[in-house]
């Protein structure tokens, strides 16, 4: 079964992504941006040492946070955004389970694995 891990900084909430334009429309936060930056060279780091660099097709998602005074589900937004960006997975429209944990480490371990069936 074709699985990646990866440990990338802790992501923003979704409330903090995007910021109204002076003319009308969003766009991508200060903070928002230096995350994608900080988070994507970090998977390009790892991915020198992982064999599977990408699971095409579906796909589960396990997304595990250290302990946070932040909303758990605002998370997953921004990581699979990042995983689309960075070449991970094709499309998140391919997500079948996504699965929120808190854990016991500091910062973010991603874990993306190739789905079997049709769930």
């Amino acid at each position: 079964m074709t699985s990646v891990i990866f440990n990338i900084p802790l992501p923003p909430s979704v409330n903090a992504l995007y910021a109204n334009k002076r003319r009308g429309g969003r766009t991508k936060t200060r903070a928002y941006k230096a995350w994608l930056d900080e988070a994507g060279q970090m998977i390009l780091a790892q991915r020198a040492r992982v064999t599977e660099k990408r699971v095409a097709g579906r796909y589960d998602l396990l997304i595990e946070v250290g302990p946070s005074r932040r909303d758990l589900g605002n998370m997953e937004k921004c990581v699979s955004d990042l995983l689309v960006k960075m070449n991970v997975v094709d499309d998140d429209k391919h997500c079948r389970n996504i699965h929120l944990k808190v854990a016991e480490f500091p910062g973010c371990r991603v874990t993306v694995t190739a789905s079997m069936g049709c769930s």
